[in-house]
């Protein structure tokens, strides 16, 4: 099945019983000039994340809300980089039976925002400007410190409904 494809399961009456191939795409951070200050008052500074994104992309982790347990692993990263606007993702929500509720909470609209985790490194002239981070994972959250962090299902596009198409004929 094309990872790209959402698929809605329904039972008997009708009623959606799951989503499966969720894909979000949106922003893990942004950058100052997008979001002058978060919550707590800093601000992401462009270039933050160029020394240590190779990294990450060995292991691409969402998680739910910062909980570093095998059991809130939401899924990974298939896309991560920066561009003007700050740190871009698209992301791949597990179909595992276990994260059905965060599914329908991304699909029915009520979950859109995340959040990074890693260390922080702020200018020693600027405490509320984060020169450098060590991104560790990014999370699923209902309220994060930056209100920009915002994403969005994956729009599907006429090129994967006929992928989906011929998948299912073969």
């Amino acid at each position: 099945l094309d990872k790209k494809t959402l698929v809605v399961t329904r039972d008997g009456s009708d009623r959606v019983v799951d989503y499966t191939g969720v894909v979000i795409e949106g922003y893990g951070s942004t950058f100052e000039e997008e979001t002058p200050q978060d919550r707590d008052g800093d601000r992401v500074l462009p270039g933050a994340f160029t020394a240590t994104l190779a990294q990450f992309k060995t292991n691409p982790v969402m998680l739910v809300n910062h909980a570093n347990d095998v059991h809130q692993i939401a899924g990974s990263f298939s896309k991560v980089g920066t561009d003007r606007i700050g740190l871009a993702i698209t992301g791949n929500v597990s179909d595992a039976p276990d994260m059905q509720s965060v599914r329908f909470k991304i699909v029915e609209g009520h979950l859109k925002s995340l959040s990074m985790g890693g260390m922080f490194f702020w200018d020693e002239n600027d405490w509320f400007a984060i020169e450098r981070v060590d991104l560790w994972e990014i999370s699923l959250i209902a309220i994060p410190a930056n209100p920009d962090a915002l994403f969005q299902l994956r729009s599907i596009t006429v090129e994967d409904v006929k992928a989906q198409m011929r998948y299912l004929a073969k």
